[in-house]
């Protein structure tokens, strides 16, 4: 791709993606039962629902005026990843209301609750944070995928889980995080913070990491040939849940989690993840002490 240079594509493909469908998508490959609920507007938010519908993802959604946007992923030569955000439209108070009605009827039947990405501008400041307050009281365990304003609202509630990416930690805690002691600190700092049971983060090729109050731990997977990184962290945090629903340990939630984020990339569409390869990779996971 050139700045300022008139670009032609090869090839142009639709998918509805996003850190909730993406997550469902992979959870429904691993047998899990799931239930994706969301905003959808215009023409857009219909060309979405009709897309995980047909996938056979159970959805339920609060129509809003604002149109759905549509996000460009542009994959190059060498792997080269580029995306182009577009804004999300605002929501009305009206639309904010009617889904927390839904989400309260929603979680009557839920055995976990994942809270992932950032909300819609016109969302409340602590609209995850009552999320999560919600499941708390009923006893359903949370995962929270989120950093930015109401993700770090979210946090006083916390969630058994914080996953969020090395970036997102950073800016989370204001500080350079590289050096792997540093880093440990910073795990420690915020998971003792907020209560937390495992605070996992994800480094891209360089695998995923996570503390649960004793062990700092690792995992790597193997090397492959990338075809599409988006969506990735969204499969580890399938992992994650898959893991919790288990009552499993940290260990298991990160090779899981790696062995699932890798696979990811080796498919064109984000969440869509080929169960022998997934096998394969997890089977070559190495886990370690860092």
């Amino acid at each position: 791709m050139e700045v300022g240079k008139v670009n032609r594509l090869e090839a142009a493909e639709f998918f509805p993606a996003g850190k909730g469908a993406n997550t469902a998508r992979v959870l429904l490959g691993l047998g899990e039962k799931v239930l994706l609920l969301s905003y959808f507007g215009g023409s857009n938010g219909e060309r979405f629902r009709r897309a995980i519908a047909s996938e056979g993802m159970p959805h339920r959604y609060v129509r809003t005026r604002g149109e759905t946007r549509t996000c460009t992923t542009i994959l190059e030569a060498e792997e080269l990843t580029t995306e182009l955000i577009e804004p999300a439209a605002p929501l009305e108070p009206a639309e904010t209301e009617r889904f927390e009605g839904l989400f309260a009827r929603s979680l009557a039947k839920a055995e976990l609750l994942i809270v992932a990405g950032t909300s819609l501008p016109g969302s409340p400041e602590d609209c995850y944070r009552g999320y999560i307050e919600h499941a708390k009281k009923r006893g359903i365990p949370t995962i929270l995928d989120s950093y930015r304003t109401h993700g770090r609202v979210a946090l006083d509630a916390r969630p058994e889980v914080l996953k969020i990416n090395l970036f997102e930690l950073e800016s989370l805690t204001g500080k350079a995080l590289t050096d792997p002691k540093k880093r440990k600190s910073a795990l420690r700092e915020v998971r003792d913070a907020y209560g937390l049971q495992w605070i996992i983060i994800t480094r891209g090729a360089e695998g995923v990491e996570g503390f649960d109050g004793q062990s700092y731990l690792h995992a790597d997977a193997p090397k492959i040939q990338v075809r599409n990184p988006i969506g990735s962290g969204d499969a580890v945090t399938a992992g994650i849940a898959h893991t919790l629903l288990r009552g499993q340990s940290l260990e298991q939630a990160l090779r899981r989690g790696a062995a699932l984020g890798t696979a990811n990339c080796l498919d064109l569409y984000p969440g869509r993840i080929d169960p022998s390869a997934y096998q394969e990779i997890l089977d070559r996971v190495d886990l370690r002490v860092f």
